[in-house]
């Protein structure tokens, strides 16, 4: 017996720059091309990830968009692939090249699977032009349920499909660093943009070190507010805090951690607390977007509200630094990755909206 014939999937992006929507991109397609699927991605030139693309994976290079004329090129361009008879799937990752891939197959028996990542405003023009794909994949349950009370759009077109990580805990020395003795270790990964609030974090760890519990911290991470908080740290001399740029071994980085604190101000489902679970690491987060799903506030970390002030915050991240809490925390949140967030069940459920969207 034989089983489904393998399909040509397209994923469609805008850029592969380090960040967590990337990352569920390579990732996919990854998995989805050693399962013999026959892989494409798109996006422009430049992203640090097209390094990270396995071999089996196609890469096509998208022209870039400097100007008017070069948005004009690329969405030419973007017509002319996905009416080019070479995929069943066209999978996007972004709301513009979702719009302009279901435009173009009008048509044709290809179908466009638009993956949401994150939460968005919905004002008039979003919700006419936003979420038009043949099916909608939601990251998690918030997002879903944002398509359907905010967008307006079909609960019959939405699938959660929950973002998922490779089990990067499994064989690793988990045990945390303050246990051995050190003071605890507070970790941040994301890019540094107003979206995650790095100021904020600043303030947090300030207050933890000016007279509730010190603590080290780190946020791992690039983005356009990297030289502000550097400086920042300087001129108000925050002990034990760093932030020294990007890194290409964030499981090494959770390994010498002992909590991740996220200062988000809106989130889809962050790749981070998965990972963070994976290696057995409580977590400390705004009540926004998918970061409650991922937390069980109270049993593998605490959520506070997205509005709280920085000494709110510190407190928060006070209430969990006991060694034993934070054991006891991040075990039951490996146990919840093991059972929710597991790559290969993402990899299955992702394959099933294409064929059920096919199916139509």
């Amino acid at each position: 017996m034989t089983g489904p014939a393998p399909l040509r999937i397209l994923h469609l992006t805008d850029s592969l720059g380090v960040g967590g929507l990337e990352r569920v991109v390579v990732t996919l397609a990854g998995q989805l091309a050693t399962r013999g699927h026959d892989v494409t991605v798109a996006a422009e030139p430049g992203g640090a990830l097209w390094a990270e693309l396995p071999d089996g994976v196609t890469r096509t290079l998208a022209p870039l968009r400097r100007g008017a004329t070069d948005r004009l090129r690329h969405a030419l361009w973007l017509v002319r692939v996905v009416r080019s008879g070479e995929f069943d799937v066209v999978h996007a990752h972004q709301r513009g090249v979702a719009l302009l891939a279901r435009l173009a197959r009008t048509g044709l028996r290809t179908r466009v699977v638009e993956h949401v990542h994150n939460v968005f405003p919905a004002t008039a023009a979003a919700r006419l032009v936003s979420f038009r794909g043949d099916v909608l994949v939601a990251c998690g349950d918030a997002v879903a349920a944002m398509l359907v009370r905010d967008f307006g759009r079909s609960s019959a077109r939405v699938t959660t499909v929950p973002n998922a990580v490779p089990d990067t805990g499994s064989g690793r020395d988990r045990t945390l660093p303050v246990t051995t003795g050190r003071r605890p270790t507070v970790l941040a990964v994301g890019r540094l943009s107003p979206q995650k609030d790095p100021l904020r974090f600043i303030d947090a760890v300030a207050e933890l070190n000016h007279g509730m519990q010190a603590v080290d911290a780190i946020w791992i991470g690039e983005g356009e507010l990297l030289e502000e908080c550097r400086r920042q740290v300087r001129e108000r001399d925050v002990p034990g805090l760093r932030f020294p740029g990007p890194s290409d071994d964030v499981p090494g980085r959770l390994a010498e951690a002992d909590l991740v604190l996220l200062t988000s101000r809106w989130e889809g489902l962050p790749l981070v607390l998965l990972e963070a679970a994976a290696m057995g690491r409580a977590a400390v987060v705004p009540d926004v977007g998918g970061c409650g799903e991922a937390v069980e506030d109270g049993v593998t970390g605490l959520v506070y509200d997205v509005d709280a002030d920085a000494a709110t915050i510190a407190a928060t991240v006070g209430k969990v630094l006991d060694p034993d809490t934070l054991t006891g925390m991040g075990a039951s949140a490996r146990t919840r990755y093991l059972g929710r967030y597991i790559l290969g069940v993402h990899v299955d459920r992702v394959e099933e909206v294409y064929r059920r969207v096919l199916a139509r």
